[in-house]
């Protein structure tokens, strides 16, 4: 018996009373005994950070932020890590934790404002950095806090933040800084210290010439633009800035060449603008007239090119008068246009200038008078022979009287006379107008391509290139119309009248596809009337875009009061095109045994469609009734009766097409439809010319033809080649059984369709599937497949 110690029920009282005290001792201090010391977490946030495990730093930082919140620097370095991971809303929470803690703590303002910069408040982050200017930063955190106002849009205090840290070189940062904060004076600088040092670009001397001529230093900008010029760097932009400088200082002349390089008129209005009013400051006022009404047709509605064309006007007017006083001084005449009309009257010939002067005169203060008008043909005919020794000035007046006065042919004989005496080219466009006026196309682009030969086709205004377009047009040249008119409708700002001559450029030239293009923009800024719709529709189908053309087509059926037969067929037409049959047959108007021929047959290829055959082929018996020399029709109604199984009547057809045209493209349909007439012979021949064109199928047919005709042994070795075809090359198991059929090896044939892939066959094979279930016995697959096979178009006369 084995020795075992007794305790007694004291003894275990006290025992347990001492280990319950235990235990709850070491409950009361489970935080401090089993939990990892913050310090430590975080360091191990910062290992994690450093390995690019910003995820796993998160976690750590939380577990070391929940065990101790009162340390600032926690929750800035879970700001950051938040912020690398793309969280900015527990990064900002985390920064106003910290501040609130340690308000004076950089880091945690720079921290903030980054932070609210990615949830888009830049306003709040802009007030934030502007608050920590005076706090002393290290050069680290200086640069970040600049980095951070340039990102705000603060170009100034970023300038300013960057100039306090001068142990980092940032020049080139300040200065760009400069010219966005417009503190132009400390540019000039900075920009010109970073030219002493050879740092600076093309670029670098653009901001500086412009730093200088904002700061009042004209002059000195003129000499940085010379250098730029001299150096080939100066881009469109200067250009620009140029242009204007030079203008500000009166010298028009010498900005209206710098503005030379630009395209007349410019795409841009900003620069075509300044084209505008750089002409008639110049005293180039034909030019400055031209390329206001180009910057208003790319401005419509701006008050600024009404008002430069008010100048222009004035400027205008002023110079006639000013004319019209040398000339009075110099051809005194009365204001009284009877005595004026007298004075002429008694002129001879040899005092020609004088009698043109006053002429004009008279024009003016009696346009389109019968007697004046007569008077001065008697002087153009008597003086004829003077008129080439004329003044111009006095020869442009009046044509310019005539031309106001809608005498074109009388303008035109002396706008000629004052080119003879001073070519102009001026002349020569008012001369290509006034024939295109007069509907004398061929002249009008005769004159017309001489004024562009003096100018380069850059400079070319819009205004003139319409008219050199119109005239090609008008003279049937509408492919080199399209080409001149592309450039001035491609633009963005090209008015309504230039898109649609543009259309129909691009119409008379066969280009369907580039009418549509411009009918479309014009559509996108009014609706198109009834016609235009018409011609947008015309368009699409040319284009071939049927779909588009019948949805414009049938929004006009739907829309018009009366519509048109015409209309009616074509959405008929279009409907046939795109398969609704059914559509076509309700649109078209009238029956079909009572329409033209043309329209009969179009009729007769709906009924097709929806499988009402005997009316069809009704139709086309009518029709090769009444047109029996139309090939097409009676080709249409070979087709139709072999669809049906008429193999005979189908073949009588098919012989007379070939009579009439030649077998050219019907060799297989001839084949097949002499097989189904029990003509294997004939079907022998046509196959044998089908095998080059149509392949495949042909030895098939040829395969069949010779088995019929009794040539077995060549048959065989035809129909083994073709089982024989190889997969890749279309000998699916459908293609299998149609040779096994076509060999009368009708269990083959039925196998080999049974496991070919559902929906592999075509209308035909499902056909052929169906014909011999049935012969198998298998009504219900024979009539599937007799379904299938009308819902895919089989034609029967292929079996």
């Amino acid at each position: 018996m084995s020795w075992r110690p007794k305790i007694s029920w004291p003894r275990l009282l006290v025992i347990g009373g001492w280990l319950t005290v235990v235990v709850v001792a070491l409950y009361g201090k489970r935080g401090s005994f089993w939990q990892i010391d913050p310090g430590v977490l975080f360091n191990r946030a910062v290992e994690a950070t450093g390995q690019g495990h910003d995820e796993a730093a998160l976690g750590l930082l939380n577990q070391a932020i929940q065990r101790d919140s009162t340390q600032a620097g926690f929750l800035i370095a879970k700001g950051f890590t938040a912020l690398r991971l793309g969280q900015p809303d527990t990064a900002s929470l985390s920064f106003e934790r910290a501040l609130r803690l340690d308000p004076a703590n950089p880091e945690a303002s720079l921290g903030l404002a980054a932070s609210l910069l990615r949830l888009n408040h830049p306003d709040s982050a802009r007030t934030i950095l502007r608050a920590m200017v005076g706090v002393p930063l290290v050069d680290s955190l200086a640069i970040r806090r600049a980095r951070l106002l340039e990102a705000v849009d603060d170009p100034s205090g970023a300038l300013d933040a960057y100039a306090a840290i001068p142990s980092v070189d940032n020049l080139e940062t300040r200065a760009t800084l400069a010219m966005r904060a417009q503190r132009f004076e400390e540019a000039t600088h900075l920009l010109r210290e970073l030219l002493q040092q050879g740092r600076g670009g093309p670029t670098t001397r653009k901001d500086l010439a412009y730093a200088l001529e904002q700061t009042g230093r004209s002059k000195d900008a003129l000499l940085e633009y010379a250098e730029l010029i001299a150096a080939g760097q100066l881009d469109e932009e200067a250009r620009v800035r140029y242009a204007w400088l030079l203008n500000s200082m009166r010298l028009h002349g010498q900005a209206w060449r710098v503005l030379s390089s630009f395209p007349r008129p410019s795409p841009d209005s900003t620069v075509l603008e300044l084209q505008a009013k750089t002409a008639l400051w110049s005293g180039r006022v034909s030019e400055a007239a031209s390329l206001a009404a180009d910057w208003r047709d790319q401005s419509p509605g701006a008050p600024g090119p009404e008002a430069l064309l008010t100048s222009v006007a004035r400027e205008q007017e002023r110079r006639r008068l000013a004319a019209l006083a040398q000339r009075e001084a110099q051809y005194p005449s009365s204001g009284n246009p009877d005595q004026i009309a007298a004075d002429t009257a008694s002129l001879r010939p040899q005092n020609i200038n004088a009698a043109l002067w006053h002429h004009a005169r008279l024009l003016e203060l009696k346009p389109a008078n019968p007697a004046v008008l007569a008077q001065l043909d008697v002087l153009l005919n008597a003086a004829a022979h003077l008129l080439p020794t004329a003044d111009p000035r006095a020869l442009t007046d009046l044509g310019a009287r005539l031309e106001a006065s809608g005498q074109f042919a009388r303008a035109i004989r002396v706008y000629q006379a004052a080119l003879r005496s001073e070519p102009e080219p001026d002349l020569l466009l008012r001369l290509g107008r006034l024939h295109r006026w007069e509907s004398r196309p061929v002249e009008a682009l005769s004159w017309l391509e001489q004024y562009a030969s003096t100018r380069g086709a850059e400079e070319m205004p819009d205004s003139v290139k319409r008219e050199i377009a119109a005239a090609l047009l008008e003279t049937g040249r509408p492919d080199e119309a399209l080409a001149w008119i592309t450039s001035v409708a491609d633009a963005e700002t090209a008015d309504s009248s230039t898109l649609l001559f543009a259309a129909r450029a691009a119409t008379e030239a066969r280009q369907p596809a580039v009418a549509v293009a411009y009918l479309e923009r014009l559509e996108g800024r009014f609706s198109l009337s009834v016609d235009q719709l018409a011609w947008l529709a015309g368009q699409y189908r040319a284009a071939g875009r049927s779909r588009d053309a019948l949805v414009r087509y049938e929004f006009l059926l739907d829309t018009m009061e009366s519509p048109t037969d015409s209309l009616r067929w074509t959405v008929g037409d279009l409907r046939a095109a795109n398969g609704d049959f059914a559509g076509a047959l309700a649109a078209y108007p009238g029956d079909g045994a009572e329409l033209p021929d043309e329209l009969r047959l179009r009729v007769a290829y709906a009924l097709q469609g929806v499988g009402r055959w005997d009316e069809a082929i009704t139709l086309y018996e009518v029709h090769v009734r009444d047109r029996p020399e139309d090939v097409n029709g009676r080709l249409a109604l070979a087709r139709a009766l072999a669809r049906v199984g008429e193999a005979n009547r189908a073949r009588e057809h098919y012989q007379l097409v070939v009579a009439a045209r030649g077998p050219s493209g019907l060799a297989l349909e001839l084949a097949r439809v002499n097989l189904a007439a029990e003509h294997p012979g004939d079907a022998v021949t046509w196959a044998r010319a089908a095998v080059a064109e149509d392949g495949w199928e042909a030895q098939l047919v040829l395969a069949t033809a010779l088995r019929l005709s009794g040539e077995g042994a060549e048959a065989e070795r035809l129909f083994a080649q073709l089982a024989a075809r190889d997969p890749g090359d279309g000998g699916t198991p459908a293609w299998r059984g149609r040779v096994a059929w076509a060999r009368g090896r009708v269990l083959l044939a039925y196998r080999q369709f049974d496991v070919a892939a559902p929906g592999s066959e075509d209308g035909e094979d499902q056909l052929l599937k169906g014909q011999i279930a049935l012969e198998r016995g298998d009504y219900v697959r024979a009539r599937a497949s007799f379904r299938e096979a009308h819902s895919l178009g089989a034609d029967s006369i292929r079996l």
